[in-house]
């Protein structure tokens, strides 16, 4: 692989220094013949290669076999970055009739508070449902979210089911490790009258969620909040706004958002 840090124009002013005149426009010709573009850093290295890794993976995609065959849910949740409410800068571009003025600085004591995108992804189904949070990412906002989407859809997509197979990684709200997620999930299912198949990706495999392909990760639950690339979230209404006028290019459609806080914020209001 080769690369190099010099736009077009410093590459023009480079040849012309060697005596050779050229224009950007064959600069850019040149560039394309020989395989260069613009390319984003991909993040695809693994920092740990984990013990039985391997098996757990066959053991995940063995479920996922059993599930799909017998036309019960499996579902991928993740929580993605969570968003600054108020006037500030996010990266990307969009389509305006003047530049938008925001602040010079992202200090979140002047922000209105934040967003906390959850997302559900139906693997079989290919449908997804995105949350829009207002408090913080805990095993109580995960629950809500899940308790929420069987009630008003997944019941009724699958009348027939009496047990979910839940994907997830092993940090988070969702940490493989922390007992007070199996115990909300616990309180769920009995809720529910359903039973709850929790099956976690090993450490640093996150971006196999959904999927089981790095390059073909979950659609709405990947994605977050990017659709407004460019823009600004002055307040909530602005995220659930525009959220709802989003459609993903993997073709996954169903995806609607919320407001939820999670228990304890409700219970302090």
């Amino acid at each position: 692989m080769k690369w190099t840090h010099l736009d077009r124009g410093q590459i023009v002013d480079l040849l012309a220094g060697e005596g050779l005149k050229v224009s950007r426009y064959h600069v850019a010709q040149m560039l394309r013949v020989r395989g260069y573009k613009k390319r984003k850093l991909l993040k695809m290295n693994d920092m740990k290669q984990v013990e039985q890794r391997n098996e757990q993976f066959e053991k995940i995609g063995c479920y996922r076999s059993v599930f799909t065959d017998q036309n019960l849910p499996v579902l991928s949740v993740d929580t993605k970055k969570k968003e600054m409410l108020g006037n500030f800068h996010r990266g990307g571009q969009c389509y305006s009739t003047a530049t938008r003025r925001v602040n010079d600085h992202d200090f979140s004591s002047f922000s209105e508070g934040r967003v906390v995108p959850h997302g559900i992804y139906d693997v079989n189904a290919n449908k997804g449902y995105m949350t829009l949070g207002t408090s913080s990412d805990t095993s109580e906002f995960v629950c809500d979210n899940l308790r929420r989407v069987w009630v008003e859809h997944l019941q009724f997509d699958y009348p027939q089911a009496d047990t979910v197979l839940l994907l997830c990684d092993g940090g988070g709200s969702n940490a493989s490790a922390h007992y007070i997620v199996k115990q909300d999930l616990v309180k769920l299912a009995k809720s529910l009258g359903i039973s709850i198949l929790v099956a976690h990706y090993p450490p640093y495999c996150s971006k196999y969620n959904g999927s089981g392909q790095p390059s073909d990760r979950t659609p709405p639950v990947r994605s977050g909040l990017p659709h407004l690339a460019g823009g600004a979230f002055p307040y909530y209404p602005t995220c659930q706004r525009t959220h709802r006028h989003d459609r993903h290019k993997d073709g996954a459609d169903g995806v609607d958002d919320h407001k939820r806080q999670d228990l304890r914020h409700q219970e302090a209001a």
